[in-house]
């Protein structure tokens, strides 16, 4: 799921928390900077980025905030064509076309992704 425009106020710094469910979804939430869900990161948060430019979070451009925007250990995500984020290592071994089983999933556990 991703947020919607109407989420996205006017003077307010967002980041984007990457999250991973019980049930292997990988999504991305909208979080205000500073707010207790952005101090306190629920469980299935595995990483969340710098602040994003609100264009970037207006327009819904996923794969430009990702090419813009870092993580806040500094390492760069990936988005893959249906909308999956990555991090960089298992974005690489996906490049290197191994087995899933061979990634090194940052949750020990593969995303669920879209039949090929």
């Amino acid at each position: 799921m991703i947020w919607k425009m109407a989420d996205v106020q006017d003077g307010v710094a967002y980041k984007l928390q990457l999250c991973h469910s019980q049930t292997n979804q990988r999504t991305l939430r909208l979080v205000a900077q500073g707010s207790p869900e952005d101090v306190n990161r629920p469980a299935d948060v595995v990483s969340t980025t710098h602040v994003v430019p609100q264009d970037l979070l207006l327009r819904r451009a996923v794969h430009a905030i990702a090419d813009a925007v870092l993580l806040e250990n500094g390492e760069r995500f990936y988005v893959e064509s249906h909308g999956i984020w990555l991090l960089g290592s298992e974005w690489k071994a996906l490049g290197e076309r191994r087995d899933h089983a061979a990634v090194p999933w940052v949750t020990g556990n593969p995303p669920v992704f879209s039949p090929r």
